[in-house]
């Protein structure tokens, strides 16, 4: 299966000395659905979930998850 992996990392800082880094995996692949939460790489037996089909959903997703928190965005194939 042909996949591209978004990973969303995201600083929270609950003060300096401490921050926390939270990491959001988001898939992509050719036998995805857009429906889906694209948090799993390959879909879940029965097609209820899996990977999105599309770069742009996955974008979508990137950047509502940016609007709660910062961070940098990996791109990596697979």
């Amino acid at each position: 299966m042909k996949q591209l992996i978004f990973t969303a990392l995201a600083l929270i800082f609950g003060n300096l000395c401490d921050a926390e880094v939270a990491q959001a995996d988001f898939y992509v692949s050719t036998e995805g659905s857009d429906k889906w939460s694209g948090t799993k790489s390959d879909s879940v037996k029965g097609g209820g979930d899996g990977p999105f089909a599309s770069l742009k959903r996955a974008r979508d997703a990137v950047r509502d998850l940016k609007k709660t928190r910062d961070g940098d965005i990996l791109l990596a194939g697979g």
